[in-house]
């Protein structure tokens, strides 16, 4: 039986989440302000920009969460060691050659339901290399209240001996000496590194027409790359080590804490199996700390939320009969996921199915590229 299950819920920020598209930089090639998403929505029949979560995280989060979990429970079980390929190709889709991504290849169906049923994460998510299409249509999770925002000041990653001043016991002069000699030098590297990558991005422009400059003004550019290229020379043989422990990480906006978004996504046309995995997905995600975005390993990114879950079934006269509530599905932070159906063989069967999955049958999937 093949179902079509929407689920619709409230999440709400427990740390702050920082999630922002990957265009950095200005026009000029300058860093800038990591900007959330933003999408047009209209609210009481006025244009309202509104901050966002991406669908493409929550799909990431979620087909990680389940290919990590299939992937070590077949190492568990004694498999051979997975290449990477292996990995990507299941949590990621595959990867298309961009010299043939021109290539008209038809979707050919026996063999996409040929993989469906081998491999199940793919048949849910999708499969770029083989056009499958995914099974599961994301929403984005939109701000309720799109001021609900701030802006995360810039650090810097110190060195230890700063930041604790009782390890100074440890260390004599002369090794102090020098390894503030060598902050110092990392310090300056950051800022010659990013006085070049600026002058690297307009003498860019300038080729390709994007600014105008004579070629006197390209001479002094190209001039002051070059001094500039020898001064990170100099202070990288004094800097001791590649590790930079004087990072700068940059300004991000985020959401802020006891904020709400609404979301929810379809699993369109999935079979018992398929929604049992989307529902472990989640699960996995949770028991993982339900965390997604930026900046996790400073505390960011935990979630809280439910969903309501519908069904009816994907083909035939009964899929224009209305959907049936199956159950209710929601999660605290620190804790597991909670699943309260709603009566009905629906919710049933799909829990017995995930049940079987945990049960030994992800064992069998054939998670390694073929």
């Amino acid at each position: 039986m093949a179902y079509i299950i929407t689920a619709t819920g409230t999440l709400t920020v427990v740390t702050p989440i920082a999630v922002s598209p990957p265009d950095h930089e200005d026009k000029r090639g300058n860093k800038r302000l990591h900007r959330l998403a933003r999408v047009v929505e209209y609210r009481d029949g006025n244009p309202v920009n509104v901050p966002v979560i991406p669908a493409s995280t929550f799909r990431g989060v979620m087909r990680h969460a389940i290919s990590g979990l299939a992937f070590t429970e077949q190492l568990s079980g004694g498999g051979a060691p997975f290449t990477v390929n292996d990995y990507v190709n299941t949590a990621q889709g595959g990867v298309v050659d961009r010299k043939a991504e021109g290539e008209d290849k038809p979707l050919d169906f026996s063999a996409a339901e040929e993989i469906r049923r081998r491999n199940p994460i793919m048949g849910l998510f999708g499969n770029f290399s083989d056009k499958m299409p995914s099974r599961l249509m994301m929403r984005h999770a939109a701000l309720d209240r799109p001021d609900d925002i701030f802006e995360v000041a810039a650090q810097v990653r110190t060195d230890p001996v700063e930041r604790d001043a009782d390890l100074r016991r440890m260390f004599s002069g002369a090794e102090l000496d020098a390894f503030s000699k060598q902050m110092e030098a990392r310090r300056q590297l950051v800022r010659i590194e990013e006085r070049i990558e600026r002058i690297e991005n307009q003498v860019a422009r300038i080729k390709k027409g994007d600014e105008e400059a004579d070629p006197e003004e390209v001479k002094t550019l190209q001039a002051e790359l070059k001094k500039e290229n020898a001064s990170q020379g100099q202070l990288a043989k004094g800097a001791g080590g590649s590790v930079n422990l004087q990072q700068i990480t940059p300004r991000a906006e985020a959401i802020a804490p006891g904020a709400t978004l609404r979301h929810g996504f379809t699993l369109n046309g999935v079979t018992e199996t398929e929604a049992a995995i989307a529902l472990l997905a989640i699960e996995t995600w949770v028991a993982g700390g339900a965390r997604l975005g930026a900046m996790r390993r400073s505390g960011y990114g935990v979630l809280d939320g439910f969903y309501d879950l519908v069904a009816r079934p994907a083909y035939g006269v009964a899929r224009l009969s209305p959907p049936l509530a199956i159950g209710r599905i929601f999660w605290k932070s620190g804790g597991n996921l909670e699943i309260e159906p709603a009566g009905g063989t629906i919710m049933a069967t799909i829990m017995v199915e995930k049940a079987r999955i945990i049960g030994g049958s992800m064992r069998e999937w054939e998670l390694r590229a073929g």
